[in-house]
């Protein structure tokens, strides 16, 4: 019944994890979207100037 229970407790943390971490590869992902359009527009900016 105890390691039952432990099972339980350890998958609950795991599961708690794992969305933790979804969240940071999200935030992540988005901010590095962010900067790359950012550096693009950039690069556009660039290239008028250039021209």
């Amino acid at each position: 019944m105890a390691s039952s229970s432990i099972a339980i407790a350890s998958g609950r943390i795991l599961k708690g994890t794992a969305r933790a971490v979804t969240r940071v590869n999200a935030t992540i992902a988005a901010l590095l979207y962010i900067e790359r359009k950012r550096l693009r527009h950039d690069g556009y900016i660039q290239i008028w100037t250039r021209a």
